[in-house]
């Protein structure tokens, strides 16, 4: 069993197209990044709260491991989730205003790890800075 953040509920989440493996958004280059990320924040991530969707379209919510983790956190089972990149978690405006909300509900802190790859999917929502990397 991993050390917690402050006893936190860690989470991660990873997600490529089958187009993009070996590219820069690569599954294993994203799972790297976020235990990295997870590591200097004082955590580690059990493996069974990965959550890995390879080969799989961010144009909808319909993923096997996006679905076990909307569970978790709507059952209150997790505190912190971390993705690389918005565009990880939804690849349209519509479907991550949807997810953002249901974590925000669901009272887990959600921690894009690479900002610099905010991009449109992140504009003209207001996303509080604890949602962003220091």
């Amino acid at each position: 069993m991993c050390s917690t953040v402050s006893n936190s509920r860690i989470a991660l989440y990873a997600r490529a197209a089958s187009e993009q493996q070996g590219k820069v958004g690569s599954i294993s280059r994203q799972v790297d990044e976020l235990r990295r990320r997870i590591a200097e924040d004082g955590g580690c991530v059990d493996d069974d709260a990965c959550f890995i969707d390879n080969g799989v379209s961010g144009n909808t919510l319909v993923r096997p491991a996006l679905q076990r983790l909307r569970e978790l956190a709507a059952r209150g089972a997790l505190d912190r989730l971390y993705v690389l990149a918005p565009d990880r978690l939804a690849r349209s405006t519509g479907l991550l205003a949807q997810l953002m909300h249901e974590f925000t509900h669901a009272e887990v802190e959600l921690i894009f790890v690479d900002p610099a790859n905010v991009n449109e999917l992140a504009l003209g929502f207001e996303i509080e800075s604890r949602w962003f990397s220091k």
